[in-house]
């Protein structure tokens, strides 16, 4: 807002050089103590800006006339304004501060024409929608249709679907302005039965008749901290909606209504990380079997051992007397410790977690468990393509991002054992390589080529007589793989997991990659 000391018609001018009613005076050059006073001035947005969005804001209707408001004037002044200009500042205070609160006073309103309608009950333990206007429902809400049982006769009429929304969503877009939920007595009272929760609309109250509207700040207490959604994992939710991203949550933590009819018996619990076989069985069962002969074994190699290496010398290394052809069988030798992702970190067996009926607990042993899939607003995303976040629809439509959410306050950094349960169900990242560049045109002469042909050796006549006599072309050699670029690959990974850390509403992001060394080798081929 502009400083009361600047007129509508004159905005460079001061107090003491603004025109009196009686006298004309020319204003003097501006001083840089002024232009200061004016740059601070034209920072803040104009009078005449204010006036128009007060106009322009919704008013709460009422039938009161606003108060008049007044500044009370006490103590002595050190700097009293000239008595030709108090008018004058006195009109300006007074018109800057209407303008001000007439923007301050309006209300949040939107036309009817963009409000969707859902309403809740003991139906569904989910929001369900009735009327839907816009087109942000092609990215939000899930189709319920009703079981089918194929031991019943089939229905004349088909059974209408549903569609039913998360309570991520339900709350993002009741905050936003473009859903109202209505909510049944029976949502407070379960003893109602069936028919007395049928919903009407009702055109004169605008709404469904024997319901009331929901609040947003109902809408906070009762969908906050249900169905693994934490005030946290809300903010990053609504965060990159408003962004124009899509977002869904991933397979695991989808609630069991909302999953294909197939996977709701194998993933109605967390899923242990082992599963015992007929083949581990098996294989335990030689383990112990032959665990004697190992053991007789490694004592006789214990006694022998310290009779060869005082006939083959002293000083022989860690390894012995270690015979390598290059560097790749040295270094093999090398290692005693097993590198790679393929091996376990640890050897100490792990208690597998007890199983839970509770599809969110797996959250509170590892946070770090990827909650939602994001994809970028360029994507064509269709909820027939996702497929619910099927394997299928994963392959048709991959997410461009895996984010998990965590409270930076409450939750610690990754352990091992947490990254080695994440990283295995993230998919592969492709590996990037060196595209070779064109040649530079020689200066003065003709662009070279990219793919110059061969110079052709001269053919004598015993090559001329073989051709003719077995005219079977030479083998193709095999096409080389392209070259991988090695510092990229390392910086990168292959696998990625986007964190969302949340400290005091305030969201960071930061990446956790996983990468090995032992792919890469650093020796020449020709060294090896």
């Amino acid at each position: 807002m502009d400083s009361p000391r600047s007129g509508p018609s004159s905005p460079r001018t001061t107090p003491s050089r603004a025109k009196a009613p009686t006298a004309e005076k020319q204003p003097a050059p501006l001083g840089p103590a002024d232009s200061d006073d004016d740059d601070d001035d034209d920072e803040g947005p104009s009078l005449e800006t204010m006036r128009a969005f007060g106009r322009q804001v919704q008013r709460a209707p009422t039938t009161a006339a606003p108060q008049r408001i007044v500044i009370p004037k006490r103590g002595e002044k050190d700097f009293e304004p000239l008595n030709e200009t108090v008018t004058i500042q006195e009109k300006m205070l007074r018109e800057s501060r209407q303008a001000l609160f007439d923007g301050l006073s309006g209300v949040r309103g939107t036309s009817s024409k963009n409000i969707s309608h859902a309403t809740l009950s003991t139906k569904s333990p989910f929001p369900q929608v009735e009327i839907i206007h816009g087109n942000l429902f092609l990215t939000l809400g899930h189709t319920i249709r009703p079981p089918f049982d194929p031991a019943q006769p089939k229905p004349t009429t088909p059974a209408s679907s549903s569609m039913e929304l998360l309570p991520e969503e339900a709350l993002y877009l009741l905050e936003r302005g473009s859903l109202q939920i209505w909510v049944h007595p029976s949502a407070y009272d379960p003893q109602l039965t069936v028919q007395e929760q049928e919903m009407v609309w009702n055109d004169a109250q605008a709404g469904f008749e024997g319901c009331v509207e929901m609040s947003a700040m109902e809408a906070f207490s009762r969908f906050i901290g249900r169905d693994g959604l934490t005030l946290e994992r809300y903010q990053v939710y609504a965060g990159l909606k408003r962004l124009g991203y899509t977002v869904q949550r991933t397979e695991r933590f989808l609630p069991p209504r909302f999953r294909k009819p197939a996977s709701r018996a194998s993933q109605s619990a967390c899923p242990q990380r082992t599963r015992t076989t007929v083949a581990s069985v098996i294989r335990a069962a030689l383990r112990r079997l032959i665990a004697p002969f190992l053991s007789v074994r490694d004592a006789i190699r214990r006694m022998v051992a310290p009779l060869v290496g005082r006939r083959g010398g002293e000083g022989a290394g860690l390894l012995g007397r270690v015979t390598a052809s290059g560097y790749g069988a040295l270094y093999s030798k090398l290692r005693i410790i097993p590198s790679g992702h393929a091996h376990p970190s640890t050897k100490t067996p792990r208690t597998p977690p007890t199983p839970s009926a509770d599809p969110f607990a797996c959250l509170d042993v590892n946070p770090y468990l990827p909650f939602f899939h994001v994809w970028k607003p360029v994507t064509h995303w269709t909820r027939a393509k996702w497929d619910r976040g099927s394997v299928e629809g994963l392959e048709s439509l991959p997410p461009d991002f895996w984010i998990a959410v965590v409270d930076a306050r409450s939750v610690p950094f990754p352990t091992l054992p947490q990254m080695e349960e994440i990283f295995p169900s993230l998919p592969a990242i492709p590996t990037p390589i060196i595209r070779p560049r064109p040649a530079a045109p020689p200066r003065g002469g003709k662009p070279a080529d990219a793919h110059p042909a061969p110079p052709t050796a001269p053919q004598g006549l015993l090559t001329r007589l073989r051709a003719l006599i077995s005219p079977t072309s030479p083998p193709a050699r095999p096409p080389q793989p392209p070259q991988v670029n090695t510092f990229q690959a390392l910086k990168q990974g292959d696998r990625s997991l986007i964190v969302a850390v949340v400290d005091g509403g305030n969201v960071g992001w930061t990446r956790l990659g996983r990468g090995g060394f032992q792919e890469h080798v650093m020796v020449p081929n020709e060294m090896m």
